[in-house]
């Protein structure tokens, strides 16, 4: 064994391979843009989440107290992830003001970082299609055409007789 190590050591001049490097870099998230979400605008919001070693990512969790929103395998630099996100997936519920989401990324490694109040999706005033004041109502009685009304029992027809009461004998 010792003459092994001696020539071996000789040979490969004393050095032995230098150990496995890990390779595994922990992602960083640091903000995303926009910050705040509003309920008016495009029906998808493109967002931008800025962070360092973003590359490899196997996941990208946006969490909130209703539930988690999941995008596997997304498209990223190091830098910068951008996501296209059905704005009524963010938004709280009718009758909630905000809605407060976490961001979580996941490498390929099993790696993850999370910031959390990193996004607030928001009820804007004035109404929206989802907002009960801004839905149609029916118009006013005095709006109505007359097929709108009943005519009451006994009231005259428009040939001129009396309409017999429904549900008696005549």
């Amino acid at each position: 064994g010792t003459l092994v190590t001696a020539v071996s050591a000789f040979y490969f001049g004393g050095k032995l391979a230098p150990p496995p490097s890990d390779k595994r870099v922990q992602p960083t998230v640091g903000g995303v843009s926009p910050a705040q979400v509003g309920s008016v605008g495009t029906p998808d919001v493109e967002l931008k989440i800025a962070g360092a070693n973003l590359r490899n990512l196997r996941l990208v969790r946006l969490i909130s107290d209703a539930g988690t929103l999941e995008f596997p395998n997304p498209s990223s630099s190091a830098s910068e992830i951008t996501l296209s996100v059905p704005r009524a997936d963010l938004l709280p519920p009718v009758g909630s003001t905000e809605r407060v989401w976490a961001v979580e990324v996941v490498t390929d490694d099993d790696l993850s970082d999370r910031k959390d109040r990193a996004l607030v999706a928001t009820r804007d005033a004035g109404g929206t299609p989802a907002d009960p004041e801004s839905m149609e109502r029916p118009a006013p009685d005095d709006q109505r055409g007359d097929d709108d009304l009943a005519s009451p029992p006994g009231a005259t027809s428009p040939g001129g007789g009396a309409e017999a009461p429904s549900g008696g004998l005549a």
